[in-house]
């Protein structure tokens, strides 16, 4: 979980995907998944989190179990739409 944190701080969305498909593999959740992202993305930036959960999204969805979570996928939709539009 640590290598996702760091992956997102050098804004490796591509290498991203190999580990989260590795984390859900071995038996992370989801949810863990999402709470790394989630505080990475504090510390290093919009930007890289948006692009961390976006890869992370479409690593879940090419994953072999297909377990798609809600949130997840919320999330996902919310990081595509950044910036808003009105502003």
């Amino acid at each position: 979980m640590l290598n996702l944190a760091i992956l997102t701080a050098l804004g490796r969305p591509q290498e991203l995907g190999i580990y989260v498909k590795g984390a859900l593999s071995t038996g992370v959740s989801v949810a863990e998944i999402q709470e790394v992202l989630l505080h990475a993305t504090v510390y290093c930036g919009t930007p890289a989190g948006r692009q961390a959960f976006q890869a992370a999204h479409e690593a879940q969805l090419r994953a072999p179990s297909r377990q798609r979570h809600r949130r997840f996928i919320r999330l996902a939709k919310r990081a595509q739409a950044w910036p808003p539009a009105n502003r």
